[in-house]
């Protein structure tokens, strides 16, 4: 399935528009132009509050991975006193191996057979949130197509039921692509990761990343199993002085070690790989390492303090080796830097999607603003190679460096009427 288009309505700054994704020019790589403050960021995060993929939809609205927080949603003049609903309309094409798989899934989980001729080759989701006076209500999902439906043993076609229609909406929902948005702060890349539940939403968010890293060589790999299982196993929650004499006496260590080296070649190939492709660096003698540190555990409290705790932390550093010299990837120029983050936010997913899960409509806030002009130009040569098969790329700018001439026609104009004389 793709997406087709977005209405969306009173969603901050937005009264009522609508975004359409249909690619022309063979790529499906959109772009939203504006000068600053002119919306462009309003409109990403609409789209992604539609179907916030899970690692971006945490980093923005916290345990609840809605995107934007719903609160702050509503038109902001009106937000002691709006009484409307905040509402994301997503149009979607269906192939007909989709309609297949979940006419399959509605037969085996819910024992529904679905009238292939009721069946469109659109589909129509709207999410919405009701306020009243300023205040949330209630929100509301609906899959708008009628489409008809019976038991194995019924004749006639008719109208789903309340359950059934929610059945249906969710195993057509589960075909559609996750939205993942990454804001500009997103690419400020960490000192360290921690792979507990320990640090902040960032640290949550590049796990996922991490974890991507792990499936890309389809070993198998997981944080949980390969590397917190073994700090963390019942033998090893001790006293952390304790916890050292019990750890140097098992190979623990140097099985982590050898998932990190792994994740380490995986990186170095396709990040430097890229760079030199891109941007005509020889970059043969350089590669990324991730070096894990164990740290002695802390947890916070229900009063907001951090104690200590037997259950020992897990964090990781990356580096850059270049010959016998090591960098923090934060030693080198933001450009770098922005790089290295784009290519581990957005290759790895790609990969993994390749595997059989959702694809990925990617969103990116003022990609490569730290790029100077000629990088800008090439980087986006790379946008295609993110955005193929079933995945989608959309980016907002205020650069002309960031405007593909033969994406014209699928590039958007952003303007905030309340700053227009006309």
């Amino acid at each position: 399935m793709r997406y087709k288009s977005f209405r969306i309505q009173n969603f901050k700054g937005i009264k009522d528009t609508t975004v359409t994704l249909q690619g022309i020019a063979g790529a499906s790589v959109f772009a939203f132009v504006g000068l600053n403050e002119s919306g462009k960021t309003t409109v990403l995060e609409a789209i992604h509050s539609f179907s916030p993929e899970k690692a971006t939809g945490e980093l923005l609205g916290g345990k609840e991975g809605v995107g934007v927080p719903i609160k702050e949603r509503v038109p902001r003049h009106l937000i002691s006193d709006f009484t409307g609903g905040v509402k994301v309309t997503a149009t979607l094409s269906v192939s007909p191996q989709d309609k297949a798989r979940i006419a399959e899934t509605l037969q085996n989980e819910h024992e529904l057979v679905v009238d292939a001729a009721s069946f469109p080759d659109e589909v129509i989701f709207a999410r919405e949130q009701r306020f009243e006076s300023g205040d949330f209500k209630q929100a509301y999902f609906t899959l708008l197509n009628q489409i008809l439906v019976k038991k194995k043993k019924q004749k006639k076609w008719r109208m789903p039921d309340s359950n059934e229609a929610v059945a249906l909406r969710d195993v057509v929902f589960e075909r559609t692509p996750d939205i993942a948005y990454f804001p500009t702060f997103v690419f400020d890349f960490p000192e360290e990761i921690f792979l507990t539940d320990r640090g902040s939403e960032v640290d949550q968010f590049y796990r996922r990343a991490f974890q991507d890293i792990l499936d890309y060589d389809r070993r198998g790999h997981t944080i949980e199993k390969d590397i917190v299982r073994r700090v963390r196993q019942e033998k090893m929650v001790l006293p952390w002085l304790q916890f050292f004499t019990a750890w140097s006496a098992v190979d623990d260590k140097e099985k982590i070690q050898h998932v990190m080296d792994r994740a380490s070649s995986a990186v170095t190939k396709l990040v430097f790989g890229r760079w030199n492709k891109i941007f005509g660096e020889d970059t043969k003698n350089k590669e990324i390492v991730i070096s894990p540190e164990i740290v002695e555990g802390e947890k916070r409290g229900q009063d907001g303090n951090r104690y200590k705790t037997n259950e020992h932390d897990v964090k990781i550093k990356f580096q850059i080796r270049d010959g016998t010299r090591r960098f923090d990837v934060n030693d080198r120029s933001l450009g770098f830097r922005w790089f290295f983050s784009f290519m581990l936010f957005t290759q790895f997913r790609v990969a993994r999607s390749q595997e059989g899960s959702r694809p990925l409509l990617f969103l990116f806030d003022e990609p490569a603003s730290n790029l100077h002009a000629a990088a800008q130009q090439k980087l986006i040569e790379s946008f295609p190679e993110v955005a193929r098969d079933e995945h989608v790329l959309a980016y907002s700018t205020h650069s002309h460096y960031m405007i593909e001439p033969k994406w014209l026609e699928q590039t958007f104009i952003v303007t905030n009427r309340a700053d227009d004389p006309t």
